[in-house]
């Protein structure tokens, strides 16, 4: 019968290292799907209802403009970083902030002002352009 692994210890030990990062990894990953699950279920409680049966697919071609995104005057918009471990918050700004991103899932996306706060009080850089800590008159 094949075995195959192999017999000496210092590979077998250099095997378990690589399958236990490769664990670690997949548990990274799997946190990361707990939490957009969570976001999206908690999105669908509050969707309006598809109007006819085709919404999923029209849903897919189209592309939101930059006003469905990111709204022309008041609210907050929260701009996105990609790093290896995923997309983390990374700068708060003005809705109508010239500097806010292209709108898109993964680059921007409107928030509320009490998620503007809390993103700002948990360390979330601040706008330097639109000032969004002043504004919601947070202490920095």
């Amino acid at each position: 019968m094949f075995d195959p692994l192999p017999p000496d210890k210092g590979r077998l030990e250099l095997i378990k290292a690589f399958l236990e990062r490769q664990r670690a990894e997949v548990d990274t990953i799997r946190l990361y799907l707990d939490i957009q699950l969570d976001l999206v279920g908690e999105r669908l409680s509050h969707a309006e209802p598809a109007s006819g049966g085709s919404a999923p697919r029209d849903a897919q071609r189209s592309r939101p403009s930059r006003e469905d995104t990111v709204p022309s005057s008041g609210g907050w918009a929260i701009e996105w970083r990609r790093t290896p471990e995923g997309a983390v918050p990374y700068v708060v700004h003005a809705a109508d902030c010239v500097f806010a991103p292209r709108p898109g899932p993964r680059r921007a996306r409107r928030i509320d002002d009490q998620n503007a706060r809390e993103l700002l009080v948990n360390g979330v850089k601040a706008c330097d352009q639109c000032n969004p800590d002043v504004r919601l008159d947070i202490d920095g």
